[in-house]
């Protein structure tokens, strides 16, 4: 597949993840306090299935009021409430830092082991993110070079100590491990306190049991059935997959136990649909859903030894109604923001759904439209105006806007960082009419340059140019480091970032660097926090939970257009054109999205303050909408949190409806109700 023809996202730190940026920046500093000296590799590991010594893991080495013996960072030895022994550590921090960590002492490894490293962890911190972290590392000319990190988020604000346990394999090329104790800039205030460090390595295990992507986990009614629309990385094509013909793909590798599949409404997990035994060894096990009414289902194979489970998978089936219309867009006259912050073409708020990196081909847009919904695309010329000029148009006769690409090489020069003026204003006063031209995406991430105060000399001057000569367009300017928004978000109209959490960090990253990119645009602009559909190489794509709580996280921060990166990237990169799973995945957010339409638009009063929800994890959005309420919660921690919820203006309400959870109701008393959220839950709640 030819992907369009721009300067690439690549996989390095400055444009993957904020957060490493910063671990990469303050690196020098905690290294200097520990002891680099070279792990030999005749130094070997315990064996599996035993304890490996962790540094002063208790923090029982050291005077009360300064850091634990050999450990680097901020903070101090206390005697208050320890878990267990005399000691714990209070970590000290400066709020707005980016480099809040502490270091352990490096510990020999070596490459492709299994860990699990655990600590005791209590803390009053109520935003933000506290974290249990590992770093594998090997060595060059006897310094240590980070070969990957891994990351376990604590629940905020849980003052009693629990412990928090970090599984993880060491890379090729390892070496060596140093844990890491880390608080982020986000966190405002609170006091974060550790105790009882601990690494123990576990036998490798064989997966006896897994289940491969679908070929499609979201289905639509049509006048033929229950029907799926992917793309098809076989077959190079979107393909139709009717629900008789879905099927789970199972490798089963073990011997002598038997393997059960079965069906399970998803909100009522004791109606089972069928469970029945399946084939020794796996295969293709055709799903049997083409007779379900819409509603979401998880189907399960496990392998069984008697009546004990020995290893499970699950996936979650959605089948809706009928899919959303395809969007019919009228020709562009005028692109506004409101006071509300929604995008509107001709007047009207426009609900954007946009995919990154993908072909500039009619047809293969002309599907994504109706596939996907997609009513933008990213337009670029290459090396010509001619060729923008004639994308922007094929765009168009597909039926989706587009953002010009200002950045490619017939007018900007990647080494000087210059825009060819003489070409700008050609392209500009060329499109600036266009039909279809929703606005100027003028540049990719000029963040991650070295050279900020030219970059903004440039920018400044350019995005004068474009406003005197075309008005009635927005310009775009994504961006990637948060400690430089402030430098470079007045160059936008948009809020617009990309990092990527998943797996290696929680949903409190996105949060702060939303509220860090609001407020850089004085929260006047359209937040648009890039949806992750892509992981670098090692790493896998992010589940459809992580997917969902982070769409819809952003929607509680005002997020009303949706954009996905990427579509298409080079391999072994996660991206969604490999993965027709993740790709009905994200149809069926879009779906939500459409069902939304009215509530995302809608004016956003005063928020009430819900403190039932506060120090769980919770973010919400109260709006009334057409005569009723609605209300988004979404539990961005990795554990269950049960609230009992005033609800706002309930208006002497019995009962409140649950989106998109299969006609689910709650009990409402006196304007109160109750309910539990999941790890990375959504619920929208509607009476």
């Amino acid at each position: 597949m030819n992907l369009i023809s721009l300067q690439p996202k690549t996989p390095s730190a400055s444009s993957r993840n904020l957060a490493k940026i910063a671990m990469l920046a303050g690196m020098a500093v905690l290294v200097s306090a520990c002891d680099v000296k070279t792990v030999r590799k005749e130094e070997a590991s315990p064996p599996a299935g035993v304890d490996v010594a962790v540094p002063n893991p208790g923090f029982e080495e050291g005077g009360p009021g300064k850091m634990p013996a050999g450990y680097a960072g901020s903070g101090r030895v206390i005697l208050d409430n320890p878990h267990s022994g005399k000691q714990c550590l209070q970590q000290t921090y400066v709020p707005g830092h980016n480099w809040n960590k502490i270091q352990s002492p490096f510990i020999p490894s070596g490459e492709n082991r299994a860990y699990e490293l655990g600590v005791w962890c209590r803390n009053t911190v109520a935003a933000g993110e506290v974290a249990l972290g590992v770093r594998a590392i090997q060595f060059k000319d006897g310094k240590p070079v980070t070969v990957k990190y891994n990351w376990k988020p604590v629940v905020n604000n849980v003052n009693t100590w629990q412990k928090y346990t970090l599984k993880f394999t060491t890379p090729p090329k390892n070496e060596a491990l140093s844990i890491y104790l880390s608080v982020s800039e986000g966190v405002p205030s609170g006091e974060v306190f550790w105790d009882d460090l601990s690494l123990t390595e576990v036998p490798v295990k064989d997966e006896l049991l897994s289940v491969k992507p679908l070929r499609s986990a979201v289905f639509f009614k049509t006048g033929e059935g229950l029907v799926s629309r992917v793309y098809d990385p076989a077959a190079r094509k979107f393909v139709e997959i009717p629900a008789k013909d879905a099927f789970a793909e199972v490798v089963d590798k073990a011997k002598g136990l038997a393997l059960e599949v079965g069906l399970s409404e998803k909100y009522n997990e004791k109606n089972r649909v069928y469970r029945e035994k399946a084939p020794v060894g796996g295969g293709r096990i055709p799903l049997r859903i083409e007779a379900l009414p819409a509603g979401h289902y998880v189907w399960s194979a496990k392998l069984m030894d008697g009546g004990k489970i020995v290893a499970s998978q699950e996936k979650e089936i959605i089948i809706n109604g009928n899919r959303p219309p395809v969007p019919v867009l009228e020709p562009v006259k005028n692109v506004e923001i409101d006071a509300d912050k929604n995008l509107r073409v001709n007047g009207k708020p426009f609900l954007m759904s946009f995919y990154f990196h993908y072909p500039l081909e009619l047809g293969a847009l002309q599907e994504l439209r109706g596939a996907f919904g997609a009513t933008t695309a990213q337009v670029s010329g290459g090396g010509s105006i001619e060729a923008l000029c004639a994308n922007v148009e094929t765009a168009w006769q597909a039926g989706i806007y587009s953002w010009a690409v200002l950045f490619h090489p017939a007018m900007y020069d990647h080494q000087t960082q210059k825009w060819n003026d003489a070409a700008l204003l050609e392209t500009v006063n060329r499109l600036k009419n266009h039909p279809g031209l929703i606005g100027w995406d003028l540049i990719d991430e000029p963040d991650a340059t070295t050279k900020d105060e030219a970059m903004t000399a440039e920018l400044a001057r350019v995005t004068e140019i474009i406003r005197k000569l075309d008005p009635n367009h927005p310009i775009w300017v994504n961006l990637c480091q948060s400690g430089k928004f402030h430098d470079y978000a007045r160059y936008s109209d948009l809020a617009s970032y990309d990092t990527y959490p998943f797996p290696d960090m929680s949903l409190s990253v996105i949060e702060n660097n939303n509220r860090k990119i609001l407020e850089a645009g004085g929260n006047t602009k359209p937040l648009l926090s890039i949806l992750q559909a892509w992981a670098q190489a090692g790493n896998r794509g992010p589940t459809y939970a992580e997917m969902r709580a982070e769409t819809y996280l952003c929607v509680t921060q005002g997020m009303k257009a949706f954009a996905f990166y990427t579509w298409g990237d080079p391999e072994p990169q996660f991206c969604l054109e490999r993965s027709p799973e993740h790709q009905s995945y994200v149809q069926n957010l879009m779906t939500e999205m459409n069902v939304l339409k009215d509530f995302l638009s809608a004016p956003t009063p005063p928020q009430p303050e819900l403190k039932e929800l506060s120090g769980k994890g919770i973010k919400y959005l109260y709006k009334p909408v057409n005569g009723r309420n609605t209300l988004v919660v979404v539990n961005t921690t990795n554990a269950a949190q049960s609230y009992t919820l005033p609800l706002p203006n309930p208006a002497g309400e019995k009962t409140a409806e649950v989106l998109f959870e299969d006609g689910r109701t709650i009990g409402v008393k006196n304007g109160v109700m109750e309910d539990v959220a999941a790890p990375l839950e959504v619920h929208v709640y509607r009476y």
